[in-house]
């Protein structure tokens, strides 16, 4: 994320987490510890102007916390309807983000 703000410094980035997988072993273990390492680098200093964190988890789980497999191909892989959830999370989260960077002057 440095690398790419230093070569373009006025690229907005979005860091998005990863999904669920079917094993909720993997989920606990990895993925959960991965998105809120995401979470963390997102608001760093430095970082903050410049990333913004989208946390797409809880909407492909269910209220167990379980994969909600009706939105994946294969169990990783989103198929249409779950594609059309990340789309609908992620539009507005870059509108915001404009939103916010016509508000915070660039260092």
């Amino acid at each position: 994320v440095k690398l790419a703000h230093q070569q373009k410094p006025k690229a907005r980035i979005i860091l998005q987490s990863i999904l669920p997988t079917l094993d909720p072993i993997k989920n606990q273990d990895i993925v959960l510890p991965v998105n809120a390492r995401l979470a963390q680098l997102a608001q760093s200093q430095g970082l903050s102007a410049s990333a913004t964190y989208l946390d797409l988890y809880p909407a492909f789980v269910d209220g167990t916390g379980k994969q909600k497999s009706e939105l994946f191909v294969d169990g990783l892989h989103p198929n249409l309807e779950g594609y059309r959830i990340w789309r609908d999370l992620l539009v507005p989260a870059i509108a915001t983000d404009r939103a916010r960077q016509t508000k915070t002057p660039r260092r």
